[in-house]
């Protein structure tokens, strides 16, 4: 078979790979423990959430470059890079104790992020178009997010049963096998194919930024959407950042913590997995106008029984459900930035949804470390009152046909 046969077959099993790609790199079994391990590595609350604000700068320094890369270097060997930086987060983490040390591993694991972001969904789209699926991207995409959370279904649980003792050789060993399933992502991201880029590479390194500036410049309801994806992340994560040890202080154990967490896992992927299916009946942009409130209001009645009824199961429940409804908004938002972006530069106009979110981090994490001293459920208030702006400021109007 000659090259131009094969080329086809090889870009079909991308989606193959970059699910399995991204199901092993998203494994994180410390990531599931991330609060207790902390705080068990010398941290207070305040300076986990300093630990964040690092992300964000890393962030900041090194989005642009990494989607510039992204196009004009190839996504494949950002996508690889983007591997080994997370390997050196692990092994940061082997000896990490206090802030600096751990700071550090936050600022690799930023910097792979960064490698991967706008990245991947570039490739997966990319690869759609080359092989003339391009009306399929929204099926992709949901795929693809699938994969992120196809084995949290069981980590959550794994995670906190190894580690239920808080010891050192537990916190250890979960590092060592997060080792294990990145080097598997890594083999899985050497295997993939270059897709074309549709453009020539002069107009991809003059044209890149300017062209993906100019597109949000000339699109309101595309800077809506980044705004409400992004601020509504950083509202569902900085409750993340800290429910662990709240629950823990309600008297929970730390597996039963996980067996929720798993629980949700389980829901995103099996509703990211049919979202497609959804878009029959749907726009896009109702489909993400709903997928918000819902979260508004779950969020909502956590933050009310927080305050008036301390049920911890309750409270567990509405945390993990709001949390997997924030989760399933992602490959909507992709797909809706994908059909408003254009292929040379999709990467590079991804990207500058996390360049927003790492702008905006640095004030609001640092106003949650600031509440997080006084009350844990202070920054509970700011991520609702965070939530109720947003949603009612961004509501995106339909997508023209």
């Amino acid at each position: 078979m000659t090259e131009t046969t094969l080329r086809p077959q090889k870009l079909r099993r991308n989606f193959y790979l970059m699910f399995w790609t991204n199901a092993f790199l998203n494994v994180k079994l410390i990531a599931m423990i991330a609060t207790v391990f902390y705080l068990h590595r010398g941290l207070t609350n305040t300076e986990i959430f300093y630990t964040s604000i690092v992300w964000a700068i890393v962030m900041i320094i090194l989005e642009m470059p990494s989607s510039y890369l992204a196009d004009k270097w190839g996504r494949k060997k950002l996508i690889i890079t983007g591997c080994l930086l997370n390997i050196c987060t692990l092994l940061v983490y082997l000896f990490s104790w206090g802030f600096w040390l751990n700071a550090l591993a936050v600022a690799f694991l930023a910097a792979s992020f960064a490698a991967f972001s706008g990245t991947d969904e570039a490739l997966i789209y990319d690869t759609g178009k080359e092989l003339g699926q391009g009306k399929e991207s929204f099926k992709n995409l949901g795929k693809f997010y699938a994969g992120n959370r196809v084995f949290k279904i069981f980590t959550p649980i794994i995670a906190t049963f190894i580690a239920q003792d808080l010891s050192a050789d537990q916190f250890n060993l979960l590092i060592y096998l997060d080792i294990a399933t990145v080097l598997i992502a890594l083999f899985m991201a050497i295997k993939l194919t270059e897709p074309n880029h549709f453009m020539d590479v002069e107009k991809m390194e003059k044209g890149v930024f300017k062209d993906a500036a100019h597109l949000l410049d000339m699109h309101p309801e595309m800077k809506k959407a980044m705004l409400s994806r992004t601020l509504i992340f950083i509202s569902g994560f900085i409750v993340w950042r800290i429910q662990q040890d709240y629950f823990l202080d309600l008297g929970l154990s730390l597996l039963i913590v996980g067996i929720f967490w798993g629980l949700t896992q389980l829901i995103v992927y099996l509703v990211t997995s049919g979202l497609h299916k959804l878009e029959k009946s749907n726009t896009v942009t109702r489909l993400i106008n709903l997928f918000n409130l819902l979260y508004l209001f779950l969020l909502g009645l956590f933050v009310f029984f927080g305050f008036n009824w301390v049920y911890p199961l309750l409270l567990l429940a509405l945390n993990c459900l709001f949390q997997a409804v924030e989760a399933i908004r992602w490959p909507i938002y992709s797909y809706y930035f994908n059909e408003k972006s254009a292929s040379y530069n999709r990467a590079t106009t991804l990207s500058l949804t996390s360049l927003l979110k790492s702008l905006l981090d640095i004030p609001l994490l640092f106003l949650a470390a600031l509440l997080v001293s006084y009350d844990t459920r202070y920054v509970f208030v700011l991520a609702l009152v965070l939530a109720i702006i947003v949603y009612f400021s961004t509501l995106l109007k339909p997508l023209p046909k």
